[in-house]
């Protein structure tokens, strides 16, 4: 039997993968899909990520870390998920070498990791969506960091 995802990768279509976990970075299950399913690209947002740190203990080592280091929440979620959003940028660097930055990327609808990741090199493209009401929510909570004194980066 035919490949289909191999077909729609040589007609031009990129294949992405709109779930991320720590469990699924540490048990190589992205990259497998990487290496096996012609995955190029990751979207991820906050409904994903409270699912994946609900699930399991794969979070647990570093929410106790954190905790222990009287960590906020918010600041704490943003160092969950920039955590794995780090490590899925990580996993795609190939495909982003190879593909001279098209695909390789990860994209974070919440913005969380985004901003940090500008910094760290990654690549990570956060999607805003003007007009909305998540956006709106967005720009609202980085203008109550930034009047709070919270550098977010």
């Amino acid at each position: 039997m035919a490949d289909p995802l191999a077909e729609l990768t040589a007609c031009g279509v990129s294949i992405w993968l709109d779930d991320l976990s720590r469990e699924r970075l540490v048990s190589g299950s992205l990259a497998d899909l990487v290496a096996r399913d012609h995955v190029v690209g990751v979207t991820t947002n906050p409904t994903i990520f409270a699912k994946a740190i609900s699930r399991g203990d794969a979070y647990h080592a570093q929410m106790s870390d954190l905790a222990a280091r009287g960590v906020e929440a918010a600041e704490a979620l943003r160092a969950l998920t920039t955590f794995d959003v780090r490590a899925a940028c990580d996993v795609l660097r190939p495909v982003y070498d190879a593909t001279d930055g098209v695909d390789g990327r990860v994209e974070d609808t919440s913005g969380l990791a985004g901003r940090r990741f500008a910094l760290n090199q990654r690549r990570v493209k956060t999607l805003t969506h003007p007009g909305t009401r998540t956006n709106a929510r967005r720009q609202n909570n980085d203008r109550q960091a930034q009047d709070s004194g919270a550098s977010g980066l």
